[in-house]
């Protein structure tokens, strides 16, 4: 009796412990669902955050300075308000280019000193994709018309061949595609050309990317009948014939002071297509080295001893030398970092460190969003300092020569 009796408590006890467990299991279970279902929300509206930003910013309704904060891209900086001013009227840096005396002295680019350098021994603030400044991912803020008023003295432009929508192909700029960054290349020439009427010791280099569709490509000699139609703008185009390049002197006495390069555009002048080719549109790689352009950080950037060295136009002995200074990150051209990149104390270590890397001078300092920084005064404080050593050359040569 007393057996029965504890093995039916057994029993009992046994089946309490096996409902405890069943119960304590599912209702982890369901702990676990709940956690598991609630952890992803919070990554859903990251994605929707994402998604949303993302196509904003691609149609140009959501500023891409608020995009990189939302998502912590970038270091970003000071020095600029939202706009992208970093002072000065017209929303361009603040700082005057001219730094020529005003008492009738000769002056070739804002510099005295700059009349006795030679072409490829200046430095040029120059704007990465010029023609970019409107909707879909832009490269700037403003058009590249108050970058010249700003000082910068190059102007890099992507070339393409689009329909008019009348069954017609025609020569715009755009970036890499058709529809994106659009600038009529007749109304770009005549600005250009009326400031340079407006500045007559001022000259501007022009490089050109012909972009490479795979069917029909631009080419330059329809870019070149674009100005050809342009008499005032046309004769201003200087044509490069041998070996030393003019000085800043000799450049504005001649009224020469456009200078065309091109690049992409050259496998059509080596397949039999010489007559596609305009000897006043040289390619720009025979003559200059240029540094890599696809840096997604600063930090990839400060690495200089990758972002310093040729990728293009390494070969051989060149005139010049381009460094790229922007980055591009996921979300497209970085405003945030821009700040970063385009001060004058970054930019000058730049040209610094390259140098040290490489032993070349730069030529150019490619920038996106121009009104941001301080490169106009940059190229300025490297070129007086190479007016500067240039006399001091002059000089030792001179006194060599009495000697």
């Amino acid at each position: 009796m007393a057996r029965e009796t504890t093995s039916k408590s057994s029993s009992r006890d046994y089946d309490d412990d096996s409902y405890e467990r069943e119960y304590r299991s599912r209702h982890d279970r369901e702990l676990k669902n709940r956690r598991d279902g609630g952890s992803c929300w919070p990554k859903f509206l990251v994605f929707l955050l994402f998604l949303g930003g993302g196509l904003g910013a691609f149609f140009g309704l959501i500023d891409l300075d608020t995009m990189e904060g939302w998502f912590g891209v970038g270091s970003g900086g000071g020095g600029g308000d939202n706009d992208g001013n970093s002072g000065g009227s017209g929303g361009g840096p603040a700082y005057n280019f001219n730094q020529c005396p005003d008492d009738g002295s000769e002056c070739c680019n804002g510099l005295e000193s700059n009349c006795d350098l030679r072409i490829n021994e200046m430095l040029y603030a120059t704007v990465h994709n010029a023609n970019h400044d409107d909707l879909l991912v832009n490269n700037h803020d403003a058009p590249f018309e108050g970058s010249l008023d700003a000082g910068y003295r190059s102007l890099m432009f992507d070339v393409c061949r689009c329909d008019d929508n009348n069954g017609n192909a025609e020569i715009v700029f755009c970036h890499a595609s058709c529809g994106i960054g659009e600038r009529n290349p007749t109304e770009v020439f005549e600005n250009v050309d009326k400031f340079l009427n407006d500045n007559p010791n001022e000259f501007i280099i022009f490089n050109f990317e012909m972009n490479r569709p795979d069917v029909n490509p631009p080419q330059q000699a329809e870019l070149w009948d674009i100005v050809a139609k342009i008499d005032s703008f046309k004769k201003k185009i200087y044509n490069h014939s041998g070996n030393e390049w003019p000085t800043g002197r000799e450049t504005i006495e001649s009224g020469k002071r456009v200078f065309f390069f091109q690049h992409n555009g050259w496998y059509l002048c080596n397949t039999g297509n010489e007559a596609e080719c305009n000897q006043r549109i040289e390619n720009f790689h025979e003559y200059a080295i240029e540094t890599g352009w696809d840096f997604d950080s600063i930090e990839d950037i400060e690495n200089t001893a990758m972002s310093c060295i040729g990728t293009r136009g390494e070969l051989g002995s060149k005139d010049f030398y381009a460094i790229n200074n922007f980055v591009t990150t996921f979300i497209g051209p970085s405003k945030f970092q821009a700040e970063t990149l385009n001060s004058k104390d970054f930019a000058l270590k730049r040209i610094e460190d390259c140098k040290s890397v490489t032993n070349l001078d730069a030529n150019f300092l490619n920038v996106d969003f121009w009104q941001r920084g301080d490169i106009p005064e940059v190229a300025q404080i490297i070129n007086i300092q190479r007016g500067q050593q240039n006399k001091r050359s002059l000089r030792r040569f001179l006194r060599w020569i009495r000697n």
